[in-house]
């Protein structure tokens, strides 16, 4: 793996965060336009991404490779989910405070982060891998998600079928299908798709860079029970996560493609459900915003390793 390729589109990432903080100070972009992007990167751009990702493979991964990769993605997350249990009291006393804790350790941007870092490094025919996590996320988010966000509450938004049948779970399942059954779209169709995805990475790090807006970035790192999450979450897991997986004897590329997986920082959709659910999810963004910046450090450890 070329640590300089993670490093350099990490520093890219970086780029368009600060363009989006910029253009948020500036006024460019207000508030209520923050919203009507999200809404776009959620349902237009994404998905169209994820779709778009299958759509620029060249050859096949065995379909056993990506079961034994869905059985990786599966320890995961369940390893996430009973960290999580464990250990969110000792990050807070706070009722909502805990929830954000355990929406933090589980949810990661494996998608908007992944995509990108996973193409450049390994090429389209690896992305099927991070579809693949990011289907168990979006199956997730709305699941164990919403548990967590309404234990202890009798209002906000209950769980309900039509919320697990999103936009992102559809996606994430038509891109297994293309897969799964070789389905191939007239090339003027996959253009436009794959161009529509194209534009997700840079807006949604902008949208980082939007949430940003006037933080203090010495208050936010002076919070050291986040800091100690973010480097549990972005380097000793993933530390563990290379050795345990170096053991199983799979392609370098399916190691390190899970790996990496495991090292992307904080997603920012668990914000977006805390605000629905009227939780405060200050403590959500500054975890977005500190994992986001301690990945440019984090992640080309991580390729060291492999």
């Amino acid at each position: 793996m070329s640590i300089s390729t993670v490093f350099w589109q990490t520093f890219i990432f970086f780029i368009f965060i600060f363009i989006g903080n910029w253009s948020i100070r500036k006024g460019i972009v207000t508030p209520q336009g923050n919203k009507s992007i999200s809404a776009l990167i959620v349902n237009v751009f994404n998905p169209a991404m994820i779709i778009g990702s299958l759509m620029k493979r060249s050859d096949y991964t065995s379909r056993d490779l990506v079961l034994k990769v869905f059985i990786i993605a599966l320890c995961v997350y369940a390893f996430y989910i009973i960290f999580a249990e464990l250990t969110n009291r000792f990050f807070s006393k706070n009722m909502d405070e805990r929830k954000m804790y355990r929406l933090m350790v589980v949810f990661s941007n494996v998608g908007y982060f992944g995509v990108p870092m996973i193409n450049a490094i390994y090429g389209a025919n690896a992305l099927i891998y991070v579809t693949i996590f990011v289907f168990i996320f979006n199956v997730l988010v709305y699941t164990y998600g919403i548990s967590v966000l309404r234990s202890g509450k009798s209002d906000g938004p209950k769980f309900e079928l039509k919320n697990f049948i999103n936009v992102g779970t559809l996606a994430s399942l038509a891109a297994l299908i293309i897969f799964l059954f070789d389905i191939r779209f007239p090339e003027l169709f996959e253009r436009n798709v794959i161009s529509l995805g194209d534009v997700t990475t840079p807006l949604a790090m902008m949208s980082i860079g939007f949430l940003l807006g006037t933080a203090s970035l010495k208050d936010i790192f002076l919070q050291k029970r986040l800091l100690i999450l973010t480097l549990l979450k972005m380097l000793v897991f993933p530390t563990i996560a290379v050795f345990l997986l170096k053991m199983t004897g799979l392609p370098l590329q399916v190691i390190g493609t899970c790996a990496l997986m495991v090292a992307m920082p904080n997603g920012n959709l668990p914000v977006v459900l805390a605000n629905q659910y009227g939780l405060d999810a200050v403590l959500g963004s500054e975890g977005v915003i500190m994992s986001t910046l301690v990945s440019i450090v984090t992640l080309p450890l991580v390729a060291m390793m492999l």
